[in-house]
Formats: C-alpha cells, sequence, structure tokens
C-alpha cells in the first residue's frame, strides 16, 4: 500500500472512519531525520497490507498535530479503531516496527 498525504482535518477524520488500523507519520519538510526515515516508511508500508499508512505535515495541520499532542518529529502515532492505541517518537525502524506490531 502507497503512503498517503494528508491534506486536511476532514481528510484526516474521513481517514480514520473508514481505516481499521491507520499509522500517522507526524513529520516537517525541515526535519532531517523525518525525511532520512521517510523511504523506510514507504518500505514498511509495502509489509503491511491490513494497516493504512499516512503522512501528517506538522506545519500544515497543526489541528490534527494538536489534537494528538504532538511534541516531536517525527512521531508515528498507531490508531486503532479511531483511538490510539501507541505511539513512537523518533526514526528507529525496530521501535516503530514494534509499534507496527501491534496492528496484527
Amino acid at each position: 500500500m502507497p503512503v498517503h498525504s494528508i491534506n486536511s482535518l476532514e481528510q484526516f477524520q474521513s481517514t480514520l472512519k473508514t481505516n481499521q488500523w491507520v499509522i500517522v507519520d507526524f513529520y516537517a519538510d525541515w526535519c532531517g531525520p523525518c525525511k532520512r526515515f521517510a523511504p523506510t516508511f514507504e518500505t514498511l508500508s509495502s509489509e503491511l497490507s491490513n494497516v493504512y499508512f499516512c503522512k501528517v505535515n506538522s506545519d500544515n495541520l497543526d489541528n490534527v498535530c494538536s489534537q494528538f499532542n504532538i511534541s516531536a518529529l517525527p512521531t508515528f502515532v498507531l490508531i486503532h479503531n479511531g483511538k490510539e492505541v501507541g505511539r513512537e517518537s523518533g526514526a528507529n525502524e525496530t521501535n516503530v516496527r514494534r509499534l507496527l506490531s501491534r496492528a496484527h
């Protein structure tokens, strides 16, 4: 599955309603670790077909970021049936894989 860019609060809310499992990559264009981790996030999305992978640019959607109290970038939030079930801050593949393992 591809990684989807979320461009509005409405699109984000719709994504949560229509997908059982969602992982959100909160990032910024100026964030070096975010840029370095992007290819890894793409790879992970191709490995897990039951999880909807999406990215939220923290500079463009601060309303979504404040809803999830995002204070560090990148932050990955795993959501099941619209509720947060886990999060991981930092571009650490092992930790993000561990987070995603909850979606099996």
